[in-house]
């Protein structure tokens, strides 16, 4: 949790440390990170925790098999720990053990777990140190799946890299890609999201959402599959959406009167 003031609080499974309270037991009450710092942004993976400081530095805890601590080794950390190589960082986000980076300058950094190609590298190599990504540019917003990574330029085109098992990368195929490639498939991208379970829905600048990938529980409405599909409300096409969201086979949209 990230409070108003800036501090960060954890509660719950804590096996790896990723509450960042230098303990290694469970917490049912909210306890602050031990480095007390101001934060703006903070992000979770599967057993680790990102978070961006206002002084454009990103902090890191938890468990660091993969090296999605961005220390050069695998060590884990019960408290926050500096992530090497990175400033003037404006946007962070976390897959299930990697982990994406953006800067004022619109450069994308990727480390940790790569298996499927997600880090965007060409390779599937994991990385223990953030790595900037080539062959992308004037990126403004990053997100990430459980293993897949997504960024939208500066011209609203949605990049998209890693796995792409059930065409959750949208671009009518199921193969895995281990570079960011260019979405044809969808112009003018606002925002995307993508579920823990390879789910991706994303909004478009006209207030429309399209869904692609994993429909087990119709988590896309109607849709599925590797090719984007307009999803659908009781009352037809969603439109006036200006917020969305993922869950475990969930899928949430805003519209513009303030409903979900």
């Amino acid at each position: 949790v990230l409070k108003s003031a800036g501090s960060i609080w954890g509660f719950g499974y804590n096996s790896d440390g990723q509450l960042g309270n230098d303990k290694l037991v469970p917490i049912n009450v909210p306890s602050q990170t031990n480095i007390l710092a101001t934060y703006k942004q903070v992000v979770a993976g599967k057993k680790f925790t990102l978070a961006l400081r206002d002084d454009g530095t990103v902090w890191a805890w938890g468990d660091n098999t993969y090296g999605v601590l961005g220390q050069g080794n695998r060590v884990s950390a019960r408290k926050p720990v500096q992530v090497q190589l990175l400033s003037n960082i404006v946007s962070i986000a976390a897959g299930d053990n990697h982990a994406i980076a953006l800067d004022n300058f619109g450069n994308v950094y990727t480390w940790g777990y790569n298996s499927y190609g997600q880090l965007g590298n060409g390779d599937t190599n994991y990385r223990v140190l953030p790595v900037k990504v080539d062959g992308l540019q004037g990126i403004v917003k990053i997100k990430a799946g459980n293993g897949s990574a997504f960024a939208i330029d500066n011209n609203n085109c949605l990049w998209v890299a890693g796995y792409n098992g059930y065409g959750n990368l949208g671009d009518g195929t199921t193969g895995n890609k281990l570079t960011f490639t260019k979405l044809n498939t969808l112009e003018n991208v606002a925002d995307v999201s993508a579920s823990p379970v390879n789910s991706t829905i994303v909004l478009l600048l006209d207030g429309t959402v399209w869904g692609f990938g994993n429909n087990r529980y119709n988590a896309l409405t109607n849709a599925g599959g590797a090719i984007p599909q307009q999803l659908q409300g009781p009352d037809g096409a969603l439109k006036n959406i200006t917020s969305i969201g993922t869950g475990y086979y969930t899928g949430y949209a805003i519209t513009s009167e303030e409903k979900v």
